[in-house]
C-alpha cells in the first residue's frame, strides 16, 4: 500500500515543476495562473468537509452489513453494475462524487465497486448529459454516447478487481 500523502506530494511537484516553467517562459503569466489557483481554490475548499460529513452520515444510515453484502469483495457483478448504476445518478461533482467515493472505501467496499462507480459518475452521469450534451449535440448523439459507454464502468471495475487480486493488495 502506498503512502497516502504520495500523490499529494507528486502533484505538489508537478505543479511547482509547471509554475517553474511558465514562469521562466513568460512573466505576465504569473500572476494570472496564481489569480486562477486561489480562486478555484477558495471555491473548493469549503464545499470539502461538508461533503465529507454527507457521505459519511449516509453511509451510517445503511443497515450493518449491506454495504459490505452489496458493494463488498463477494458482490462480483451485481456489486459492479449496482455502482455503475449509482454513478450513472450522482449528480454533482468532483466535491459530491469522490466523498461518496471515500465512504464507500472506508465502509467495506470493494476497489473494484468504487472503481466502477467513480467510472460511471466520470463518463455517463446522466445530470451532466442532460444539461449539457443533450442541448448541444442532440438527444440522437447523446443517447449513443452514453449507450457505448455503458460497458466502460463494469469492464474499469473488473479490471481494477483483477489487479488487486494480483497485487494481493
Amino acid at each position: 500500500m502506498t503512502a497516502p500523502w504520495l500523490p499529494l506530494m507528486l502533484l505538489v511537484v508537478l505543479f511547482v515543476g509547471l509554475a517553474g516553467w511558465i514562469g521562466l517562459r513568460r512573466h505576465d503569466a504569473r500572476p494570472v495562473a496564481l489569480g486562477a489557483a486561489r480562486r478555484q481554490l477558495w471555491l473548493i475548499l469549503p464545499r470539502l468537509p461538508p461533503a465529507l460529513l454527507a457521505a459519511e452520515c449516509a453511509l451510517r444510515l445503511l443497515p450493518e452489513g449491506a454495504l459490505a453484502q452489496w458493494l463488498g469483495e463477494g458482490s462480483g457483478w451485481r456489486g459492479l453494475a449496482l455502482a455503475t448504476a449509482v454513478g450513472v445518478g450522482v449528480p454533482g461533482g468532483p466535491a459530491v462524487a469522490l466523498p461518496i467515493a471515500w465512504a464507500l472505501l472506508s465502509g467495506g467496499a470493494a476497489v473494484s465497486v468504487v472503481v466502477a462507480f467513480v467510472t460511471a459518475w466520470s463518463l455517463i452521469a446522466v445530470h451532466r448529459a442532460m444539461l449539457f450534451e443533450w442541448p448541444l449535440m442532440g438527444a440522437s448523439w447523446t443517447l449513443r454516447r452514453m449507450l457505448l459507454s455503458l460497458p466502460l464502468p463494469l469492464l474499469a471495475g473488473a479490471a481494477a478487481g483483477a489487479l488487486t487480486q494480483l497485487s494481493g493488495a
